[in-house]
């Protein structure tokens, strides 16, 4: 989880960061409003931490503005007015919660876990998208179907962990570098790449039928393998009927070229019986030509006495 401070006090900018990314979060420190206020603008972080007193700009004008820009990011503010009106104030400005100083670690970070709940429907520390879970406090990722589970990398799991917030969205690959490795990072669209590589094979690993979908030229999205099943069904069927359509077509018309043959085999054999029945019954049979054979004459034969004995 990326956090964003804005605070301007040094020591305890420095505190606060140490605590927090011992606990594991993700930090950028501003140390003025201006910045402060351009950085929240960029909508990758998932909560802010806000002083109110602040140079160029005060944390209650900060969260004003956010909000009124559409930036919906879990907003904390630390003061040192302990005042009613003050907290009021803060609430009304678009803050989600109020923590004065001087204050406990215990109850901050107790506060965060509250507000990163709010933010990305955490149960017991628990996430969870279609058959995986991915627990907050071990890094570990398991898959309800087939009981496989593994542990991830801080990077894997910033991964899994942005894409579950943004379930339903595609991601770009500038996002993806920007919320995982921040802005003052050297890192490449590349090395989104081969952790996005790393990523996918431990869900290959657990055996999980989510899977994270590269969208040609835009970035990648967290979706069920049951869904690309679904339409290889569908496209299927859609064959089944095509060949059955088909068929049933050849089938209609090998009949209708029998019944087609067999009506006229029957008009022949009318027209036959016809032309028999209306034949005269006195009429000599036809003559058959046989051979042409010449018939000896009498004349030709000589007598019996003038042949020699």
């Amino acid at each position: 989880m990326r956090l964003l401070l804005v605070e301007d006090e040094k020591r305890m900018a420095q505190a606060l960061c140490e605590l927090l990314r011992l606990e594991k979060y993700e930090v950028d420190h501003y140390d003025d409003g201006i910045n402060g206020l351009a950085a929240i603008e960029s909508n990758i972080y998932d909560i802010a931490i806000l002083d109110v007193m602040l140079p160029g700009m005060n944390g209650f004008e900060i969260a004003q503005k956010a909000r009124k820009r559409s930036i919906v990011t879990p907003i904390l503010m630390l003061t040192a007015k302990a005042e009613l009106d003050d907290k009021v104030t803060g609430l009304d400005s678009g803050a989600d919660d109020y923590l004065t100083k001087p204050f406990m670690t215990k109850e901050l970070l107790a506060r965060l876990r509250a507000l990163g709940r709010r933010t990305l429907s955490a149960t017991d520390g628990v996430l969870s998208y279609g058959d995986i879970k991915l627990e907050t406090g071990t890094l570990a990722l398991s898959c309800a179907a087939s009981g496989e589970s593994v542990r991830l990398s801080e990077k894997e799991y910033r991964i899994l962990e942005y894409l579950i917030a943004n379930k339903g969205q595609i991601l770009t690959r500038e996002q993806l570098a920007v919320k995982i490795w921040g802005f003052d990072s050297d890192s490449e669209y590349n090395n989104v790449e081969v952790y996005m590589s790393f990523t996918r094979k431990k869900l290959s690993f657990v055996k999980a039928k989510t899977e994270i979908k590269a969208v040609r030229g835009v970035g990648y999205e967290l979706r069920m393998m049951f869904k690309k099943s679904r339409r290889k069904i569908v496209a299927s069927i859609m064959s089944v009927l095509v060949l059955l359509w088909i068929g049933t077509l050849a089938v209609i018309y090998t009949a209708s070229y029998l019944e087609m043959a067999e009506q006229n085999r029957g008009m022949l054999r009318e027209h036959a019986e016809r032309f028999i029945l209306d034949q005269p019954s006195d009429m000599p049979p036809p003559e058959i030509p046989g051979p042409n054979i010449e018939k000896p004459h009498f004349s030709d034969i000589p007598p019996a006495s003038a042949q020699p004995l």
